[in-house]
């Protein structure tokens, strides 16, 4: 069983790769939808410490991992991300950058589906 190090370790990896190979297929959403398989095919354990990987990417300065995060968020329903997309929304608020506004749009919107799949359960 690898420990959260090598766990993120191997994430980082995975995402790198399959983020090199959507560029040589030419198709930008074919990292977001095998790391979405990935974690679909994660044990409890492993989701587990996805969660904590995909918290951290969430929070990222690089805006394409949080934008990975994001999509693991929404596609999965990881109700626990909900404090730390509350986090960036905060950031977010304050960010002059171009797209922030836009990113805040999107957050604002998956907190408000996790906030209904909580009900749900």
């Amino acid at each position: 069983m690898m420990n959260l190090e090598e766990f993120r370790t191997e994430m980082e990896n995975s995402r790198r790769v399959l983020k090199e190979r959507g560029r040589m297929f030419k198709d930008p959403q074919y990292a977001v939808d095998q790391l979405c398989d990935l974690y679909g095919r994660f044990d409890a354990g492993e989701r587990l410490m996805a969660d904590r990987v995909i918290d951290e990417w969430a929070l990222s300065d690089d805006e394409g991992v949080r934008y990975d995060a994001q999509a693991l968020i929404r596609r999965y329903s990881i109700v626990r991300a909900a404090e730390v997309l509350r986090k960036l929304a905060i950031r977010l608020e304050s960010t002059m950058s171009p797209g922030a506004p836009f990113e805040l749009k999107k957050v604002n919107q998956i907190l408000v589906s996790l906030a209904a799949a909580d009900k749900e359960h």
